[in-house]
């Protein structure tokens, strides 16, 4: 109701009825209007929006152009899908004037949320970010909770691909501020895990593992859900607090996981890389032949690329030729893709520490070099293997790596993976 509309926004603007009215309407007329009891004519309506700045669109009947914005939403979601970004981006403009039109700043905020991540698809990290700063500034946490999590979280991501770790920071905090106002515990869940694997990614391990145990606090315990239990047990590993009964109790959670073949996958993968850590080698086999269980069963190319990269990095851990071989003529069958890169990297790397000579060595590094060039620890096994066949100018590429070389050679965790590359 019109009447509703203008007392609530009223109200919200600290106006009296008074005050609203002003000199061309009266106190009465817009009372009445307030209560339904009388139409407002459309000169009395454009004096009400201009004084509670609003367009007039917002006070007249649209339910035409609300559900048109929602098609038109719900088809560029569609289309950034299929990656056809300019066939979205038509749409949301199109659905952007008609918002403007209507004068929800709630569904305004969609659209440019909606514009945002189409941007960041694209890898335009600066534009996605302005899209995802003028929907916040769109909203209230009072009246679009979620809303302001889900965008305060756009914004941190889209900043920490854009590599301003503090500015992602700043807002990925913001996401659990906001949050925190609230009484929904999924939505604080879903804040701290976010901004717990940006701190994991950027190495903060403390900051990281303060977060998910704040989660489990809320979720009642680090066991109720199997991705918090892996994470935690993976942060403290990194931390060097790692135990095996930590692990064997967040591998109990992995049978939470239930209809869902990829997360298992995932989180299986994930755990098995912190038992070669505690040096748990059978556990960790035993989680890797799940994992890739589940893989092939869900079809997924990404699942069975994560967990070829546990496998691998298991045989390397072992130094045992015959589990490497497995795995590595396992690696090396899978497609050449950007999926299978890491993957085929790591596995020719090892095949060239169980080469029979140096020069068969240096051309598996080479092999490996072509899945990933810019690997510093192939870079660094390269110039070694350049030194020892005799390559020209080995020695000062050698001395040109080293400072690269990384310090942790697991496999990067699945959960810390940004999502929308």
């Amino acid at each position: 109701m019109v009447g509703d509309k203008i007392r609530d926004l009223r109200k919200k603007s600290g106006l009296t009825q008074e005050q609203l009215a002003g000199n061309e309407l009266t106190k009465s007329y817009v009372s009445q209007v307030e209560r339904g009891r009388i139409r407002p004519s459309r000169k009395a309506l454009e004096i009400i929006a201009r004084r509670l700045s609003k367009p007039l669109g917002y006070f007249l009947d649209n339910d035409d152009d609300l559900r048109t914005v929602d098609v038109l939403l719900k088809a560029s979601d569609a289309l950034m899908l299929s990656h056809r970004l300019d066939e979205a981006m038509v749409g949301l403009n199109e659905a952007q004037h008609l918002a403007e039109r209507i004068g929800r700043d709630d569904i305004r905020a969609q659209i440019e949320t909606a514009m945002g991540r189409a941007e960041q698809q694209r890898h335009d990290y600066a534009k996605a970010m302005r899209h995802f700063k003028v929907a916040l500034a769109l909203l209230s946490v009072e009246e679009q909770p979620d809303q302001v999590v889900k965008a305060s979280f756009d914004l941190g991501q889209a900043a920490e691909k854009a590599e301003l770790f503090h500015e992602a920071a700043v807002y990925f905090h913001r996401s659990v501020e906001a949050a925190r106002t609230q009484r929904n515990p999924k939505l604080l869940s879903e804040a701290l895990l976010h901004f717990g694997d940006f701190c994991f990614r950027d190495g903060k391990w403390l900051s990281a593992l303060t977060l998910y145990q704040e989660c489990a606090q809320v979720l009642g315990g680090w066991t109720a859900d199997a991705g918090l239990a892996v994470r935690i047990v993976s942060t403290e590993c990194r931390m060097g607090r790692g135990t095996v009964g930590r692990a064997v109790t967040a591998a109990a959670t992995l049978t939470q996981v239930t209809g869902s073949p990829i997360t298992h996958a995932l989180l299986a993968s994930d755990l098995s890389c912190c038992f070669i850590q505690l040096q748990e080698y059978e556990r960790a086999l035993t989680l890797i032949e799940s994992a890739i269980s589940s893989a092939q069963a869900a079809g997924s190319p990404a699942c069975t690329a994560k967990s070829l990269m546990a496998a691998l990095a298991l045989g390397q851990a072992l130094h045992d030729p015959d589990l490497a071989r497995r795995y590595i003529a396992y690696a090396l069958e899978q497609p050449d893709s950007p999926t299978f890169s890491p993957a085929k990297a790591l596995a020719f790397s090892l095949a060239a520490d169980f080469a029979q000579d140096t020069d068969q060595a240096y051309h598996y590094v080479l092999k490996a070099l072509q899945h990933k060039p810019d690997d510093p620890t192939l870079k660094l096994k390269h110039a070694i293997l350049a030194l020892k066949v005799g390559r020209p100018q080995a020695a000062e590429s050698l001395a040109a790596v080293m400072p690269d070389y990384p310090a942790d050679p697991l496999p990067v965790p699945s959960f810390v993976a940004i999502q929308g590359n």
